[in-house]
């Protein structure tokens, strides 16, 4: 069925060709597509008809298939929109999603009116404004089913004698296998005896092997604990007279053996005796499994898009924009969907020459790598511009290729870092600019930072020389003799944790430290420093010198 809808003249009908459908179609269509359980699709305003490969065998051998597919819907059901159209109704209008189980809907197969029975659902798709656009149908044919069941009604009367009996059970037999070839378990429980008897599939279903012996203790130990109650109190009802004897119901299992989590659905009938007993619990099992999980990954998919901070868009490989988040709408200063249909470029805030080449080379990063991240300059609705750190992802969905973008505004980090990067350049041009020599070093002797007057100060051409040099043992020894006196003369200047004022005066560094002037002219200190007035200022660990003009 993949193939025919690629194939299918689609420009022709409501709905347009296929690069132009949004991105809910294109979902709902490879879930369906995908799946081995039978599923339809009515979707737009002409409620076109779409199926997969496990719908067709409904169709029958010479029937609607392929003519159905792409069609209107009343073009294809005549014969029973009378009955299905208020279903659709109620659904595209807001409605709860509709449930019948083993009705009556006569269509046309095989060349002929034909009595079919379904048991099926109809459920809303909504597209990306949030409004149903289509009606997704899960469906099984249980013809053979209630025709089984009225043969069993029929001849009721006949199952007290032992020889019906065995031909009902070849019949059940039979019944069975073709149940079991739908993916179907049957099950056979006789309350007045306790015997219980479950198809291969059914035991399946329950985690045991094929030639598993099992009793109704089987079946409830089968239940998942969360459920356990709530699914026996369901049977327990279904076996009372008054309730009509009518039995449906979903439910977690864990396998007995296997301990796999498994979704099923129960449906069945219970038969009473004269005296009100019941004497027979018949039905079937299916595994919901798949789609309980498509149903939860779609509900948290799209709760945890709607909720993100991050605005998060999706483009197709042309740029064209199929969805965006409330985020993202908010962020760019648009309403819900209005962004959708129109080019990624609209948000940028690059000249059309330099965006070129931006979107340009990250396009071709995105077809080597499949992935780009980093800054980007955008454009608002009303013009403002800003800044995000974007994370584009490459995905293909359905054969073609997507871009997923994930971004965050980071406009107000990038006024705080120019912020403080032009009070960085302030103070450095400060330090340059101030006739003292300034230092910063550690309590190691390894300087920090020193400005030029700095330098020449000590005998250097530039701070570049003073960095280069290598040998400054010479300067780490006055350092450390520097160090010992500042211990105790230095304690006032500590800066402390509460401001406080800090009275600082020249000091000459002759009459602070006596023995530099044993110090050979043109070593590091030498003739350069011992004539200068200073200050040292300590900071935590970190001594900061300032040398004075003479």
């Amino acid at each position: 069925m993949g193939h025919l809808v690629r194939e299918y003249d689609w420009s022709t009908t409501s709905i347009g060709s296929i690069d132009t459908w949004p991105q809910s179609l294109r979902t709902t269509l490879s879930i369906i597509l995908n799946s081995k359980f039978p599923m339809f699709l009515f979707w737009g305003k002409d409620l076109l008809c779409f199926y997969n490969d496990a719908y067709r065998p409904s169709l029958g051998n010479n029937g609607k298939h392929p003519y159905a597919l792409g069609k209107p819907a009343e073009t294809v059901w005549p014969e029973i929109w009378e009955i299905i159209k208020p279903l659709i109704d109620q659904v595209l209008s807001g409605g709860e999603a509709t449930w019948s189980e083993d009705q009556l809907i006569p269509i046309y197969r095989n060349g002929k009116i034909e009595d079919v029975y379904w048991t099926f659902s109809y459920s809303p798709v909504v597209d990306e404004s949030g409004s149903p656009a289509g009606v997704f149908v899960t469906c099984t044919e249980t013809t053979e089913k209630v025709t089984y069941l009225k043969y069993i009604e029929e001849n009721k009367n006949k199952l007290q004698d032992a020889i019906a009996r065995k031909k009902i059970e070849e019949s059940e037999e039979q019944l069975r296998i073709a149940l079991e070839g739908g993916e179907l378990g049957t099950y056979d429980f006789y309350p007045q005896t306790g015997k219980l008897i479950w198809s291969a599939k059914s035991k399946e279903l329950f985690g045991l092997p094929p030639d598993a012996e099992v009793n109704y203790k089987t079946y409830i130990t089968g239940f998942h604990p969360d459920d356990k109650d709530r699914a026996e109190a369901v049977a327990q009802k279904a076996m009372q007279p008054e309730n009509g004897g009518l039995y449906e119901n979903e439910y977690r299992t864990i396998g007995i053996n296997d301990g796999k989590l498994r979704w099923l659905r129960s449906k069945g009938k219970v038969s009473f005796n004269n005296e009100g007993n019941p004497i027979r619990f018949s039905g079937v099992f299916q595994d919901i499994t798949r789609q309980k999980d498509i149903l939860a990954s779609l509900q948290i998919q799209s709760l945890v898009l709607q909720r993100m901070d991050e605005g998060v868009s999706i483009s197709d490989e042309n740029g064209c924009i199929v969805h965006t988040n409330p985020a993202e709408d908010k962020m760019f200063g648009y309403e819900a969907s209005e962004l959708i249909g129109r080019d990624v470029t609209v948000q940028n805030a690059y000249p059309p020459e330099e965006n070129e080449k931006i979107v340009a080379s990250v396009i071709n990063k995105l077809k080597t790598e499949g992935f780009w991240s980093g800054e980007w300059h955008n454009r608002k609705k009303n013009g403002d511009r800003f800044y995000t750190y974007s994370y584009i992802t490459s995905i293909l969905v359905d054969g073609k290729t997507m871009f997923v973008c994930v971004q965050r505004d980071i406009t107000e980090e990038k006024k705080r870092e120019e912020a403080l990067k032009a009070a960085k350049e302030q103070l450095e041009l400060t330090f340059r600019n101030i006739p003292s020599g300034i230092y910063h070093f550690d309590k190691e002797g390894k300087i920090i930072y020193l400005n030029e007057r700095g330098a020449i100060l000590l005998g250097y051409a530039s701070v570049e020389k003073v960095l280069e040099e290598k040998d400054v043992s010479q300067l780490k020894k006055k350092l450390d003799e520097a160090f010992e006196v500042l211990n105790e003369w230095g304690k006032p200047l500590q800066l402390m944790s509460t401001p406080r004022q800090l009275h600082l005066k020249p000091v000459s560094l002759q009459k602070l430290f006596p023995n530099l002037l044993n110090v050979k002219p043109g070593s590091l200190f030498g003739s350069y420093l011992f004539h200068h007035p200073f200050m040292m200022i300590r900071v935590n660990s970190l001594w900061y010198l300032l040398l004075l003009p003479i």
